[in-house]
């Protein structure tokens, strides 16, 4: 299934959820213009001000299994908007097949948790993010698990409260991050966690802060 969103602002109000099974419905949710076809939160929601319980803008679903296959996001930026603490960009998941490419995920205030989310399913990939740029969030990329390895390419993140990329147990592989930001960029956070790391710009730290930590 193919979702196709004109130039436009579209307001929403509570989590875009991908089909029940994505088995059997995959979706592509494509933009025509990456910086005109804005997915935008509503400003001081309720919903996402719980301390505690994060909620996404975008949500691809979770499954049990490694069967969530042609999960597609191209072409559109996503803004968590102002005054929504326990926001997150997009949660994404994908097996074999699946990407998100040519997007924004921008919190209009610089608060909120995590900018793109591969972590809250454990089974998640292979997959491809790619051309992505997160801007504000505690975190900007957070992924998690030994199954199934993730590619990132070209990745720009700015302005994180706390930590820039976050990798507990994943296997990836990473050419392109350019970061700048006062915080670590990116965090090997577990003795699991296999990263190969290149083609990268790491600046704008704090004196007390490294680039990469590797745990």
């Amino acid at each position: 299934k193919f979702v196709y969103l004109p130039i436009g602002e579209y307001l929403v109000s509570d989590r875009l959820e991908w089909p029940g099974d994505a088995r059997t419905a995959p979706l592509i949710l494509i933009g025509q213009d990456r910086e005109k076809t804005i997915i935008r939160l509503t400003d001081n929601n309720s919903k996402y001000q719980v301390t505690g319980l994060t909620r996404s803008v975008i949500w691809t679903q979770e499954m049990g299994s490694a069967d969530n296959f042609r999960n597609y996001i191209r072409n559109l930026t996503v803004n968590t908007g102002n005054g929504n603490s326990e926001a997150i960009g997009i949660q994404f998941m994908s097996n074999n097949m699946g990407a998100v490419v040519d997007v924004d995920i921008v919190s209009g205030d610089g608060s909120g948790k995590i900018g793109l989310d591969l972590e809250y399913n454990s089974l998640n990939g292979p997959l491809l993010i790619k051309n992505v740029k997160i801007s504000g969030f505690d975190y900007g990329l957070t992924t998690k698990g030994s199954v199934n390895s993730q590619t990132i390419e070209h990745l720009t993140l700015e302005n994180q409260n706390t930590l820039g990329l976050v990798n507990d147990g994943q296997v990836l592989s990473v050419r392109g991050i350019n970061s700048t930001n006062a915080v670590i960029a990116v965090y090997n956070s577990s003795s699991g966690s296999v990263l190969t790391l290149i083609d990268s710009k790491l600046e704008g730290g704090a004196s007390d802060k490294p680039a990469i930590v590797n745990n």
